[in-house]
């Protein structure tokens, strides 16, 4: 694949990198708490959660947050 087309390490990206430009992108959010919160915005499956031990909270594992949603 070409560096142009939506790859993220090589992993197809289902959305346009560049629409994320002048927005706020948090990556590996804090989880809420709040059951069915913590869901994707899309497809409405859960997220996975992990334990950072550096900021010791509980994340949302290979997500991004934009714009607060």
């Amino acid at each position: 694949m070409k560096s142009s087309d939506n790859t993220v390490a090589g992993v197809q990206q289902p959305f346009n990198l560049r629409s994320l430009e002048g927005k706020e992108v948090i990556k590996n959010p804090v989880a809420s708490g709040i059951e069915g919160e913590d869901i994707c915005a899309t497809c409405g499956d859960p997220f996975d959660q992990m334990w950072n031990e550096e900021t010791e909270e509980w994340i949302l594992k290979n997500t991004i947050k934009v714009d607060g949603k």
